[in-house]
Order: C-alpha cells, then structure tokens, then sequence
C-alpha cells in the first residue's frame, strides 16, 4: 500500500525552536514526531511513502533516508510554496496514480483504529478521519485520509481549500473518531501531546522501551543519583544524568545525552538532546533547547547566556566549540616555546633531587561510580623515595 506524508515543517508558533530543526523532527517522548508516523503506517502494511517537504527538507530527507531502515520505499517532494503544500500531489507519477493512496500529515496523530486505516469499499474521491469539537460538536478534520488516484489530480494546492474540499463532501463518507487527535501546532501543543502519548492516550501511538517502574522509561547507560525522584510518566533518554535530589516529572521527557543537575525541578517540561539544566533550577510548561527556554504558559522564549544555568553538551554545538578549540591551540603554542626548558628541569630535577620519576595510573574526569566504566592513562611525576606502597594507586 502507498501513502503520502505531509510535513509542513515550520510553525510560526514555534518560533526559535523551529528555526534549527522542522517540527516533525521535535522529539515525542521516545523519537521523533515523523518517526511515530512512518512506524505506524509501515505496521499497517504501508511499503510505499511519497514525502511532501517545505521547511529544512534536507534533515528530514537525511534522517528518514531511502526507506530501507523500516523495509519499505521512500519518495521526497519538495513543496517550494509553504502555503501550497499540495501542489506537487498532482505530478505524482504523471499525474495517474493507480490505486487509492493514503494521506497523512505528520504534525496531527490521531487515535486511529484498524477500520481507519483500511481502504473503504467502492472509494471514491476522498474519505476522511475527522473529529467533532468539544464545544461546538462542529465536524474537522485530522489531515489524514484515504484519496482515489485519480483525485489526487484535484486536490487544491492550500491546506483551507483542501479542509473546504474534505469537510463539504465528509457528512456523506467519513471515519469519525471518538477523541480529539494530538495536534503539534504550538509549543503548548506539543507538550500536551507528550504528556497524552505518556498516559497511553494516543493509542496506537506509544511509547517503546524498557520501564523501570510503571510510567517511568529509563533508557540505556543512565545515571540516577539514589536521592533524586521521579514521578511518573517520565521518559529519561540514553545516557541522560541526573543529579542529587533532583526532581523530574511528571509529564516530563529528558532526550537523550542531558544532565539535570542537582536539586533542579523539571515538570511538564521537554529537555531536547545534548541539554544541561544547573542546579537549583525549577522548570514548570517549558521546553528547553540548549540555551533557548521556552515557556510555553506565558506563550515566551528566552536565551540564557550562562551556560551554568542551561546549555549544551553536545561536542561542536555553535559558540560553546570554538573557545575550547582557542584554548587547545594557545597551549600548543606555549608547549612548543617552553619543551627545552621543561626537559632541562626534568635533567636537572633527575640528578639532583632526591627521589624518582613514578608512572601514576590516573582516572580521567568526570567519571561514574562504576569503576569498571573509568578510563585512565599513565602520567609522570616526581616523587620521594621514601614514598612506600600504601601510597601508590590510581588517582584522579
């Protein structure tokens, strides 16, 4: 079966987070947004995809790739207009696609059964999910829908003609859904849909991996302080660390490679790869990118300038780099002006002084409680002969 992915890619309301990365490429609890997708449509039996991209397309054609990662075939599009996104449907093979095709858009994930996702008998034109409100009981639409081939030559080119086209036909041919679907249009959005998909709301979507306790997913090689807490639902990414008496959730995803250090706070909140929150911090509705805070309650962004406070850890991440690469290079340069005259200390020490040269095994820092996970090298240094056994050892 084939289906067409839409990715709008940049939100407005996103702001600065949308700037570096497309919003289908913001983590959802466990991975990307886009990735929830693509599993679910390629478990139903979809080996096919056609990719609609606007906004950084190259990251999302370099992270999804070919297609072979999920054993099926991947197509890009490119949508050079933002707001006519459905304009390089109409080329699609020619113009003839044989067949119905399924259209999804990767910034909505409704609660979709199998009868949803199975093409209706006799299809024709379009059969949408849709939803009613809450309040108004008005019929909308998630985005996602079965097309026949031969329309998808007149799909509208906007996203309000195409919703015009869908809903003026969906009274008569619909699949309606019981529950309002998680929709990624703001950074509020977002978290609400994080803290749904951590409840097991968004059904088929879900959260993989291994829980620690029920709600609480700790992925591979995390260090946990014994004192800090978790409430549950979290998520802790891969090699994430956090600090003493820290507290994290609930609602709450830390990606992987981030430290919250000790006694930080973070609830309702989403810490993006290669973070670190400092100490002392509390975080309520935000969503943090390195420097960049978002608090999405008061609908504002800000950009933290100390790194003690928020930051990244992440190697070659911007500004962060580019001192410590001036640092190493002024150290060469005095190491290469001042060798002879270390060496000759090193001669004059070696006669004179009592004592020997000791080979040390030292520990390089920072490093775990594990000592089967420190890594060490050997350094010389000067030291007294009387120096017995009980004082020799690995050092840090």
């Amino acid at each position: 079966m084939r289906a067409i992915v839409v990715a709008p890619g940049q939100r407005l309301a996103y702001g600065a987070l949308a700037e570096r990365r497309p919003v289908e490429l913001m983590p959802l609890a466990d991975r990307p947004v886009i990735q929830h997708v693509v599993e679910l449509l390629v478990e139903r039996g979809f080996d096919q995809f056609d990719f609609v991209l606007s906004h950084l397309p190259e990251q999302l054609e370099e992270f999804l790739g070919d297609g072979t990662r999920w054993g099926a075939r991947f197509r890009y599009h490119l949508a050079s207009n933002p707001e006519r996104p459905y304009a390089p449907l109409a080329a699609l093979d020619g113009g003839a696609v044989d067949g119905p095709v399924y259209l999804a858009h990767a910034d909505c994930l409704p609660a979709l059964g199998d009868t949803a996702l199975a093409p209706p008998a006799g299809l024709e034109g379009i059969h949408p999910v849709c939803w009613r409100g809450a309040e108004t009981g008005e019929l909308r639409w998630t985005g996602w829908a079965w097309v026949e081939g031969a329309a998808l030559r007149g799909v509208p080119a906007s996203r309000e003609d195409l919703d015009r086209v869908v809903l003026g036909g969906a009274r008569a041919a619909a699949s309606l859904l019981d529950s309002e679907p998680a929709q990624l249009l703001s950074p509020a959005a977002h978290l609400e849909s994080q803290a749904r998909l951590l409840a097991g709301e968004l059904s088929p979507f879900a959260v993989r991996g291994r829980q620690q306790e029920p709600g609480i997913w700790v992925g591979r090689s995390c260090v946990i302080h014994p004192s800090a807490q978790l409430t549950a639902p979290v998520y802790l990414g891969d090699r994430t660390r956090v600090g003493q008496e820290a507290r994290i959730g609930p609602a709450t995803v830390v990606c992987s490679e981030c430290v919250v250090d000790a006694r930080s706070t973070a609830e309702d909140t989403l810490i993006l790869p290669g973070g670190y929150v400092g100490e002392l911090l509390e975080l309520q509705h935000a969503i943090v990118d390195h420097a960049l805070l978002v608090n999405t309650r008061l609908d504002t962004s800000v950009t933290v300038p100390d790194e003690f406070i928020l930051g990244s850890l992440s190697p070659g991440a911007g500004p962060a780099r580019r001192p410590a690469l001036l640092d190493r290079g002024l150290a060469l340069v005095m190491l290469a002006l001042t060798w002879p005259l270390s060496l000759a200390a090193v001669v004059v020490l070696g006669a004179f002084r009592r004592g020997q040269v000791r080979r040390d095994t030292v520990v390089r820092l920072p490093c775990e409680g594990d000592a089967r996970r420190w890594r060490t090298f050997r350094l010389l240094r000067l030291s007294d002969a009387e120096v017995g056994p009980r004082h020799r050892g690995v050092t840090c």
